[in-house]
C-alpha cells in the first residue's frame, strides 16, 4: 500500500511540474484515431500573445517527419474566435501544419487573454506521418506564440471496460479487508 501511495504522489508531482512549465494554454485538441478524418477541436483556452494578423496559423512540429509540401481543403466550422473567419485550407510544409482561410490569408488577429478558436475542423492526413497520443506543440501566428496543440487519445470501449473492472476489483478487495 505504501508503494502505491508513493507512486501516486510521484505522478501528482510530475503532473504539477508539467503544468507549471507549460505557460501557454492548450487551444486545439486533435484526434488522429482516423487519419483520413483527423479532427481539430477548439478549447476554451486563452491566447498567450497578440499576433496572427494576415498570416497562417502554424501548428509547429505537428508531423513526425518532413512532409514536403501539400495543400488541400479542410471541412467543418473551425474558425478564429475574434471574427468567425473559417479555416478552409490546410497546408503541410516540412513538419508544420498550417491553417488558412479560404482567401489564403487570415484577416484579423488573435488577442492576448481572449479565446482563440471556435468549432471543429476535419482534415484527411492519411498519407502523412502523424503524431501519437499525448504529443504537444506550439501554435504560432505571425511569429508569436499563441498557445499549444495536443493530440488526445480516444479510449477504446475495451479499455474503459477493463478500467471499470479494475475499479470493481479494488472496491471488492477493500470491502473484504475491513
Amino acid at each position: 500500500m505504501k508503494v502505491l501511495n508513493n507512486a501516486v504522489t510521484c505522478c501528482l508531482l510530475a503532473c504539477l511540474g508539467v503544468a507549471h512549465s507549460a505557460n501557454a494554454d492548450v487551444l486545439l485538441l486533435i484526434d488522429v484515431t482516423d487519419p483520413s478524418a483527423v479532427t481539430i477541436q477548439s478549447t476554451d483556452g486563452l491566447v498567450l500573445n497578440t499576433g496572427g494578423n494576415g498570416s497562417p496559423v502554424d501548428l509547429a512540429d505537428f508531423f513526425t517527419a518532413d512532409t514536403g509540401f501539400n495543400e488541400a481543403p479542410m471541412s467543418g466550422d473551425l474558425s478564429r474566435f475574434s471574427n468567425g473567419e473559417l479555416f478552409t485550407v490546410y497546408r503541410n510544409t516540412s513538419t508544420t501544419l498550417q491553417l488558412f482561410s479560404g482567401a489564403g490569408f487570415n484577416l484579423g488577429e488573435f488577442t492576448a487573454g481572449q479565446l482563440a478558436f471556435n468549432g471543429t475542423g476535419t482534415l484527411d492526413l492519411s498519407a502523412l506521418p502523424l503524431p501519437g497520443p499525448g504529443a504537444t506543440g506550439d501554435i504560432n501566428g505571425f511569429r508569436e506564440l499563441l498557445g499549444t496543440w495536443q493530440v488526445v487519445p480516444v479510449p477504446e470501449p475495451s479499455s474503459l471496460a477493463l478500467l471499470g473492472l479494475g475499479g470493481l476489483l479494488i472496491a471488492r478487495r477493500r470491502r473484504h479487508s475491513n
